[in-house]
């Protein structure tokens, strides 16, 4: 299924005082980049690494922290979700600042709540925050609208750079206790969002958006061949809250097979697998705690280098081939996982985490140019599929590593097969092999 390229900003910007655009979307567009940087050291970056730890504390077992994980997830998704869906003039960039707010004090609560309320009671506001920033996923087409899959890349090349750092800063602080890593979130959490809220957008009314214009050199998947476009030429910021205006865009049928769904299996996928990879190299590959957390920092990389492998790229390859191959290279090296050797498990990890790293950012620039008229659409699929699956996987995989570590690990792979067959069947079903 062929899609329209994607527009390119028009050059015609206003003049200063009343409207300057490139330095509003310079500012949002690394506003975005810290909140991805932060979002991946501090989530599954930080869980992992402090998963045992907190088990032992709190008196939980595999399966008992899975079932609370999954419980929190679920409940904090839908209550973002429902809230959002019905304010979809909500500024995106405003809802970034919003969910630093709620995972600042979810941090604090974590670091300094009592037992099993404190963790439960943190860890839902830092899952609330962790949503409602999710919401602006389609940040990066509306401030790379010239090349929104390679927007998507950077940003995510961000988070995986992030997730490498998580498990860098459990590792420091493991021998104050398990806590003071969620202390340290809340204050880098914190100073993001006193920056983010001296972000002023200028107003809608003082300025009209700027006619798009279609752009012969831009190719079907919204990729050129030049270098990555800069925010300097992104649309006005202001455009950034109407989705109110803009059509339905794909049915619910539509977005519940291609936005929900495929997100549930990659999201879940990965956390899922993430989580684990601590405890599974500590109690197979006999790791202490702190080289544990290295462990997964090997795994985490694949991710970082792979994704901004692919934005290096000056001619990105071909979307469906590049899940066809991450998706076969991940599975191909994943089984030398389970051998004792650790230096052939760290290089399994390592490509493990290659496979992670293409798929979601590319299948997301795949499929957004169909919702260019309703963004927020694709955005709410993607958070809840993407929140659904993580707390699906992770209690399913959770209740696996009560009988073997191997076989949990080896879920979040499966997940990944799994996408594969749906995705490439309904490829072969459209009867054309490129889709985006």
């Amino acid at each position: 299924m062929s899609h329209p390229a994607s527009p390119t900003a028009s050059t015609d910007l206003p003049s200063p005082p009343d409207a300057p655009w490139p330095s509003d979307a310079r500012r949002i567009a690394w506003l975005g980049i810290a909140w991805m940087f932060l979002y991946g050291a501090l989530g599954t970056g930080l869980v992992g690494p402090n998963r045992p730890g907190i088990e032992r504390e709190l008196g939980l077992s595999h399966a008992q922290f899975g079932a609370a994980f999954a419980v929190i997830q679920i409940a904090c998704s839908f209550s973002v979700l429902a809230v959002t869906s019905r304010a979809r003039r909500l500024d995106r960039s405003r809802a970034l600042s919003l969910s630093l707010l709620a995972q600042t004090v979810g941090f604090v609560l974590v670091f300094i709540g009592p037992g099993r309320a404190g963790l439960a009671a943190g860890w839902s506001l830092i899952t609330l925050g962790a949503t409602l920033g999710f919401v602006s996923n389609s940040l990066s087409a509306k401030l790379w609208p010239d090349n929104p899959r390679r927007g998507v890349l950077l940003l995510h090349g961000f988070d995986g750079a992030g997730k490498v750092t998580g498990p860098a800063l459990a590792a420091l602080c493991l021998g104050l206790g398990w806590r003071w890593s969620f202390a340290v979130g809340g204050a880098l959490t914190g100073a993001l969002l006193i920056v983010s809220w001296r972000i002023r957008l200028p107003s809608r009314a003082a300025v009209k958006p700027a006619p798009e214009r279609q752009s012969p050199e831009t190719t079907s998947t919204g990729s050129s061949e030049g270098d990555a476009p800069s925010p300097e030429t992104a649309p006005p910021v202001s455009d950034l809250s109407q989705d109110a205006a803009a059509s339905p865009g794909p049915s619910t049928r539509s977005l519940l097979r291609e936005g929900v769904l495929p997100f549930a299996l990659l999201t879940g996928a990965n956390v899922s697998f993430a989580t684990l990879v601590p405890t599974y190299s500590r109690t197979v590959l006999g790791l202490g705690a702190s080289a544990a957390s290295l462990a997964l920092s090997a795994h985490l990389l694949g991710m970082a280098v792979g994704r901004f492998g692919l934005f290096s790229a000056k001619t990105p390859p071909p979307p469906n081939r590049v899940i066809a191959l991450c998706i076969a290279a991940g599975l191909a090296v994943f089984p030398l996982a389970g051998r004792p050797s650790l230096i052939v498990a760290l290089v399994a990890l390592f490509g493990v985490g290659l496979m992670f790293s293409g798929v979601w950012p590319t299948y997301y620039g795949l499929v957004s140019p169909r919702y260019r008229a309703a963004p927020h659409r694709l955005d709410y699929g993607s958070a809840l599929g993407g929140n659904l699956g993580a707390a699906a996987c992770v209690w399913i995989s959770s209740a696996l590593a009560e009988r073997s570590l191997f076989a949990s690990l080896a879920f979040g792979p499966a997940m990944m097969a799994l996408f594969g067959v749906l995705h490439f069947a309904g490829v072969l079903r459209s009867g054309r092999p490129e889709v985006g």
